[in-house]
């Protein structure tokens, strides 16, 4: 059990360092590139700095959130999703239609934290694998994780719907 947690306050430690890089580095180029910084300069180039400071912005929010990073990815490296993409994992797809009648059934968010818990901690298991295969380059089983995570997002989402 002590290995458990010093591995769970490594990786957290670990994935928190991550964000704060990540978090700063976002935070330099909108202070670069946001168009108060270039006011002076010019109509044409605060404007320019206004499309590259929105164009910013958008990349940040897409990193952000799991599901849209791998999207992009998997579309910049000729592998898009798509709305038609199945999804071979007949236990697995049991296990989605089992969380949504849950959550259905919940009459409150409480009633429903139990399905929560248990999504996030699937989203985050799927969220290290893609990571993973994405650093491998290995794209077919990267989209495959994907489609489980667009899944389970749904889930998510149809969970944070519940009062």
């Amino acid at each position: 059990m002590s290995e458990l947690l010093e591995h769970m306050e490594y990786s957290i430690r670990y994935i928190l360092s991550r964000y704060i890089r990540f978090a700063k580095g976002f935070q330099s180029m909108q202070a670069t590139c946001h168009p108060d910084t270039w006011a002076s300069r010019g109509l044409d180039k605060q404007d320019a700095a206004h499309a590259l400071s929105s164009a910013v912005n958008h990349a940040y929010q897409t990193l952000l959130q799991p599901m849209q990073r791998i999207e992009y990815i998997l579309s910049a490296n000729g592998n898009p999703m798509e709305e038609t993409d199945k999804l071979e994992d007949n236990e697995f797809l049991m296990d989605i239609m089992t969380a949504r009648e849950e959550i259905e059934m919940a009459d409150t968010r409480e009633e429903a934290e139990p399905v929560i818990r248990e999504n996030q901690a699937l989203i985050d298991d799927t969220v290290s694998e893609i990571e993973s295969l994405v650093e491998q380059q290995r794209w077919p089983e990267a989209k495959q994780a994907g489609i489980r995570l667009k899944y389970l997002d749904g889930i998510r989402k149809a969970a944070m719907e519940k009062s």
